[in-house]
């Protein structure tokens, strides 16, 4: 389905800021050879504002399903996975913070919930005593080995299954280039 950013400018608060008024905003110019920038062309708006509508509704899903099956939140989640992949399922607050895909402000507020239900438990800092680590618990890892089920079952039929396997090839080249901001 083909969204404009005139939908987005009706979108939920926060949104359309992200767009600019009418799709405006500097135009890429990679191999395009104009160094000028300008409004999008209608090719580069409607990649933009799909990639946003993606990824909003993909997010927003991913949050629901995991919340309804496993009464477990995306954040909650994320957290959840970063300490499944870290050495020895411990990582330090401040790098779960700056590596989160959803919102880092709540990370308090996330582990404070995990620590209750006994999925993460807070211990000093090794290399540094003022800093605090969160680890990965056995029950966490078992939560997590079943909302990761639920997570990617989710992302496979609501995302992955819509798409050729070149189209998901040419994803990943597209992010390899576009994507060299995150952490």
């Amino acid at each position: 389905m083909k969204r404009t950013t005139e939908e987005l400018d009706s979108s939920p608060a926060g949104e359309s800021a992200a767009v600019g008024p009418s799709g405006a905003g500097a135009a890429s110019t990679k191999g395009r050879g104009s160094k000028k920038p300008g409004a999008l062309s209608a090719a580069e708006s409607a990649a933009w504002v799909g990639l946003l509508f993606t990824h909003r509704d993909l997010m927003r899903g991913l949050d629901r399903e995991l919340s309804t099956v496993e009464r477990l939140p995306l954040s909650s989640y994320e957290v959840l996975m970063k300490l499944a992949e870290a050495p020895k399922s411990r990582l330090r607050m401040k790098d779960i913070a700056v590596s989160m895909v959803t919102s880092a402000s709540g990370l308090t507020r996330v582990v404070d919930d995990l620590e209750r239900q006994g999925y993460v438990e807070r211990r000093k800092c090794a290399t540094d005593g003022r800093g605090l680590d969160a680890v990965l618990t056995p029950a966490g890892r078992t939560a997590f080995r079943r909302a990761e089920k639920v997570f990617l079952a989710y992302l496979r039929r609501h995302f992955f299954d819509r798409l050729s396997a070149d189209q998901v090839n040419a994803l990943a080249d597209i992010w390899a280039v576009a994507g060299k901001t995150h952490p």
